[in-house]
């Protein structure tokens, strides 16, 4: 697989000593115009509107908090939706600010529940007040189902195809950054709720390793758009007219059947 694109990603490389020409990742990110495809994300209307109410953004700790921890002035998780290769898979982004200027400190990513659980304090139920522990327990249950339903699922090819894509990153994202930090949404209040699919982004900055490693995430790109993208007549309405060219086999410089030829 060639990969056209303007930044580096941490599975640039590791083909393995092989490399199918004719197969062209034309990595250019975008953001999806369309209306957000709730229905083809997620695979019952329920479970997008659960991660929307409760599980996009979620404040551990604010700057009002009495008993936060000492030297953190304002915590938050922010889950969102990776879509690689036909398959969904839930990740966790952790965002500790440690001063009033609100200057970052901390950002990581998860993508395996145990961890999802502990940032999220789901944990371990011996914190939680007595009156409160089915109203915890519940809200565990919940996110477990939900981690569970979306992780994995492959319903949502539809999505893939159409976008002509074989990643796609569904969150908050602004400026060019994802997962954006607490400062930009004291700046933006009125979009807290605003979610954004972006197409072909840079897996190396949502930490995308810590679930595939460089091999699989370059095989399973090639495979997708070899087996998958380049086996339909769909057309590609939101993209440029560069990636439609280059989903096709062709470049603006030569074509592949020609280098195949040689």
């Amino acid at each position: 697989m060639i990969i056209d694109s303007k930044f580096h990603d941490y599975y640039d490389g590791a083909h393995d000593g092989y490399i199918d020409k004719t197969i062209v990742y034309n990595r250019q990110t975008l953001e999806y115009k369309g209306k957000i495809p709730k229905e083809i994300i997620f695979p019952d209307l329920d479970g997008h509107t659960y991660f929307r109410s409760n599980c996009s953004k979620i404040t551990l700790t604010n700057e009002w908090d009495k008993h936060k921890p000492k030297g953190i002035y304002a915590e938050e998780a922010q889950l969102f939706i990776v879509g690689f290769a036909g398959k969904l898979y839930v990740g966790l982004c952790h965002l500790i600010i440690f001063t009033e200027q609100f200057k970052e400190k901390y950002k990581k990513y998860y993508y395996d529940l145990p961890n999802m659980l502990k940032i999220l304090k789901l944990d371990d139920e011996n914190i939680a007040p007595d009156k409160r522990k089915r109203l915890y327990k519940q809200r565990k249950q919940n996110f477990i189902e939900f981690y569970n339903k979306i992780n994995g699922q492959e319903k949502i090819s539809e999505f893939f195809i159409t976008n002509r894509t074989p990643v796609f990153y569904y969150g908050y994202y602004y400026n060019g950054k994802y997962s954006t930090e607490y400062n930009v949404y004291r700046e933006r209040s009125n979009d807290l709720t605003d979610l954004t699919i972006v197409l072909n982004p840079n897996l190396k900055e949502i930490e995308l390793f810590k679930l595939l490693d460089p091999a699989t995430t370059f095989r399973g790109i090639a495979t997708y758009i070899s087996n998958i993208l380049t086996n339909t007549e769909k057309e590609a309405p939101v993209l440029s007219d560069k990636l439609k060219i280059l989903s096709k086999g062709f470049d603006y410089v030569t074509s592949f059947r020609k280098q195949k030829q040689k």
